[in-house]
């Protein structure tokens, strides 16, 4: 069924106690999480992560309702722990399942409306590359180009068709008129996204996921490597290598030793002179 489907997924790697009993485990920003810029650096008017728009749907992927399991997984990780965090602080986060390229830029329009100053959004797709030809300006040869879609393809459609209902790089531009965290989860992606270039002077981070994965990841039905390994690193990593469970013990190792990773490339990032200081406080963390 979809609930077994979704819980099956979410509990592919289990962490147990010494009696055998299963840990409960939150992957919500934590304190420990955080990581403080430097005070002479912190800048008066920091950028705050305020909107995400999650959009996704791929094909065989575990979903409850109308939320994918990769678009669950990236909307709890921007969630800060409410027993330890302003839940206030959390990001407005907008997610649109199968949704037309229409949909999806006029979204983009009402966020870069409601947006605030010193505002950052992030943008987050999980779908699915298409290739199909159009013709040169010669008239007499096609060439191929690709774009992402987040419904099921009609195969009775022309290729050519296809050009108008996929979204492009360059449908981006226009909306990067704020600080973006740009996030594209697709399979077999051949896109270019060197032509996202925005032309408002702001900072645009683009995270691609890779183009060769772990054939535990190859079906879909455990959800996408790249989102996992932003929701849960350690799980990540340990579905790659085909482990279904930890001890507690060593779930806590490895989450210290990769806490103390990433808190020192952190701390290349904070006291590095090229990085943009508004940065540093919140979208960093």
């Amino acid at each position: 069924s979809e609930l077994s489907s979704f819980t099956t997924a979410l509990s592919h790697v289990s962490v147990n106690r010494a009696d055998t009993s299963p840990v409960s485990l939150t992957h919500r920003l934590l304190p420990e999480n955080m990581v403080e810029p430097q005070k002479h650096l912190s800048p008066s008017s920091p950028i705050k992560l305020e909107h995400a728009l999650i959009v996704g749907m791929k094909m065989g992927q575990p979903k409850m309702t109308e939320l994918s399991i990769d678009m669950f997984r990236i909307g709890t990780t921007l969630e800060r722990n409410p027993k330890s965090l302003p839940t206030s602080a959390n990001p407005v986060k907008q997610f649109l399942y199968k949704p037309t390229a229409e949909q999806v830029l006029c979204s983009l329009a009402e966020t870069c409306n409601d947006l605030s100053h010193h505002s950052a959004q992030l943008i987050y797709f999980s779908g699915c590359c298409i290739e199909y030809k159009e013709m040169a300006g010669n008239q007499e040869a096609y060439s191929s180009c690709y774009g992402l879609s987040f419904s099921h393809r009609d195969t009775t459609k022309k290729s050519s068709e296809y050009s108008r209902e996929l979204l492009h790089a360059e449908d981006l531009n226009p909306f990067l008129r704020y600080p973006t965290l740009l996030i594209i989860d697709c399979d077999d992606l051949n896109y270019d996204f060197s032509n996202v270039s925005p032309a408002f002077k702001q900072p645009v981070l683009t995270l691609i996921s890779p183009k060769c994965i772990p054939h535990a990841f190859k079906g879909n039905d455990l959800g996408s490597l790249l989102t996992m390994f932003l929701h849960c690193p350690l799980m990540a990593f340990s579905m790659i290598c085909g482990v279904q469970t930890l001890k507690e013990s060593q779930y806590r190792q490895g989450l210290k030793l990769l806490n103390n990773t990433l808190g020192e490339i952190f701390a290349v990032i904070n006291t590095s002179k090229t990085t943009h200081r508004g940065v540093l406080p919140d979208v960093l963390t």
